[in-house]
Order: C-alpha cells, then structure tokens, then sequence
C-alpha cells in the first residue's frame, strides 16, 4: 500500500469515518 495514496471516505453518520481517519493518520506518523 502506498502510504502518501489519497483516499476518500464516504459513508453516513455514525459508520466510523473519523476512527478511520485517525488511525490512517496515526499508522502514517508511527511510520514516520
């Protein structure tokens, strides 16, 4: 997977866009 990929999420309320986002972000800083 290529870490700098963009992405988009599209889903409705309360599917767990922003979890997903964090721990995106999360796994991209731990990879530094």
């Amino acid at each position: 997977m290529n870490p700098v990929q963009n992405r988009s999420i599209s889903a409705s309320a309360g599917t767990g866009k922003t979890f997903r986002l964090a721990h995106r972000y999360i796994g991209l800083m731990a990879a530094g």
